[in-house]
């Protein structure tokens, strides 16, 4: 009989029965797997093989000053928290393509990868206004953020676009020592995203427009949408939203009352108003050279679609075994009595019901959360 090798490393185990055990872990025990040895650190971070990872994750910053993120697996159903390195004392302005763009006063602006570490600089915030004017001591921060590409697999062709002091829209590429602003750059744009190589963005002027880089900036297409996106009656407001669904783009426009905070919120009651979802209406973006239309969408298919602030995203109902989270949906937040609750619309009856979870999401989701591949 053969000598038994106790002494075997672990790196000896065959790819193929490693593959087979990560399909099966959590995402907890994914990463721990990844510190075993350096070449299952490499197969764990190379290839998501389980299929909690496969599905977006839920992210947002839980706590500023430690650099410590949030992540909610829709697959687990549970929430993790996570301190990403040299992340305390940042801002989270937003998610693309499995990156977080997040912005620090010591390390800068960057692109972060929380499943692999990986990071790319950024340059660091505008001073001043393109005519030279000093921006003044404003906030200096990155409302929202959206990448053309992923910045490690075609560097060369990676555009960042943000949304920088809410109103002025800039954009650079990886290795740029500063940003540029738009043409017209005080803005009123009010969501963009990248779609069939060009960036839309809508406006709360109810305009549309598509930009071509080449490599600067080109408006191909502007239209109105005055006329085409219908009115609700008994909305205050409505925030428009431009979402990818199954190879189309989607106008998402979501209708809004003015609500009171809680009566007990004395600085709430003072300076601001809660707005309250009442219902949405999804179109069919349709553009070319001569026209431009927008076509009312009955049924978002087997998609599910999460909206949030400066957010949107649909997702195959495959993804969610968990079972409140069903297809031909909209999942939004809203805020009630300070808090803010999960909610769900219905395309097929237009109905607005609470979606209750495991977790208490009142707590767990502010209006600033995102979603993120693992890539």
């Amino acid at each position: 009989m053969a000598a038994i090798d106790h002494h075997r490393p672990w790196s000896a185990i065959q790819r193929e029965l490693l593959e087979l055990i990560l399909d099966r872990l959590c995402f907890g025990d994914h990463v721990r797997f990844g510190a075993v040895c350096r070449s299952w650190g490499s197969l764990a971070a190379g290839s998501p093989h389980s299929r909690a990872l496969r599905s977006p994750w839920f992210v947002f910053l839980r706590s500023p000053s430690t650099g410590t993120f949030e992540f909610f697996s829709p697959v687990e159903g549970r929430a993790r928290r996570i301190r990403l390195p040299s992340s305390d004392e940042c801002r989270f302005s937003g998610s693309s393509m499995g990156w977080l763009v997040l912005t620090h006063r010591v390390h800068g602006n960057r692109l972060l990868n929380p499943f692999t570490n990986r990071s790319v600089r950024l340059p660091p915030s505008p001073s001043h206004y393109p005519d030279g004017i000093d921006l003044g001591p404003t906030l200096h921060m990155f409302d929202h953020a959206v990448l053309s590409s992923t910045p490690t697999q075609t560097p060369e062709n990676c555009i960042v676009v943000a949304m920088y002091n809410i109103l002025l829209p800039v954009f650079c590429r990886p290795g740029d020592k500063e940003w540029t602003f738009f043409e017209s750059y005080r803005s009123d744009w009010q969501h963009f995203i990248f779609f069939g190589g060009l960036l839309y963005c809508v406006t709360n002027t109810d305009q549309m427009m598509a930009y071509e880089f080449t490599p600067q900036p080109v408006c191909r297409h502007k239209f109105t949408l005055a006329g085409l996106v219908e009115k609700r009656d008994g909305s205050d407001a409505k925030r428009c939203h431009l979402v990818e669904s199954a190879g189309l783009l989607l106008l998402v426009v979501q209708y809004l009352v003015d609500c009171p905070p809680a009566e007990n919120n004395i600085l709430g009651a003072l300076f601001c108003l809660k707005p309250k979802t009442i219902h949405f209406i999804v179109y069919r973006v349709e553009t070319s050279c001569s026209s431009q239309r927008l076509v009312k969408v009955r049924s978002l298919g087997d998609d599910a679609m999460f909206v949030g602030s400066g957010f949107a995203r649909a997702v195959g109902a495959e993804h969610f075994p968990v079972p409140k989270f069903k297809k031909n949906r909209i999942y939004f937040t809203d805020c009630v009595d300070d808090e803010y609750v999960w909610y769900e619309f219905c395309l097929e009856d237009e109905k607005i019901q609470p979606v209750v979870l495991d977790i208490c999401l009142s707590s767990l989701f502010p209006r600033r959360w995102r979603m993120i591949d693992v890539v």
